[in-house]
């Protein structure tokens, strides 16, 4: 069973219980027949939107967190969570995710800078400087690299 259908159905049974006393009292008072089966009807229509509602207040939230975790797997830095408080576990949890999106973009960030260092550098150097993946493919050449292969 999914998590949002186990959570409707914890929420409608935590509620049952008020529920059914008030279709006792309901049932057990001086009202008429009309009026005990339209307050009836009324009653568990008011539980059953009560339990959908609750559960579209706690998934909203959680698909969100799964839309940002999967842009930050992504390399998507530019997700954020509004409406964030530290005086939640979920707001927490989205302050974190908020700040972690952060700090992997500030990582990208020094990363690209020191990658563009390194080749700036490495274009002004008069030696030959060739780098390679792991899978052995030459990725990087400088201006002394590539006069020493005849590329230009």
């Amino acid at each position: 069973m999914s998590f949002e259908r186990r959570f409707v159905l914890y929420a409608l049974l935590a509620s049952l219980f008020p529920l059914g006393v008030c279709e006792l009292m309901l049932w057990l008072g001086n009202f008429s027949s009309q009026t005990q089966w339209t307050l009836t009807f009324f009653l568990v229509l008011a539980w059953l939107i009560g339990g959908f509602a609750l559960r579209a207040q706690v998934v909203r939230p959680l698909q969100t967190l799964s839309n940002m975790v999967a842009a930050l797997r992504e390399e998507d830095f530019s997700f954020r969570a509004r409406r964030a408080s530290r005086n939640d576990a979920l707001g927490e949890l989205v302050l974190e995710i908020n700040a972690l999106s952060d700090t992997l973009q500030g990582q990208r960030l020094g990363s690209m800078e020191a990658v563009a260092l390194l080749k700036k550098v490495l274009m002004e150097i008069d030696v030959a400087v060739f780098t390679f993946d792991p899978q052995q493919r030459l990725r990087i050449v400088n201006r002394a690299g590539e006069q020493l292969m005849g590329m230009t």
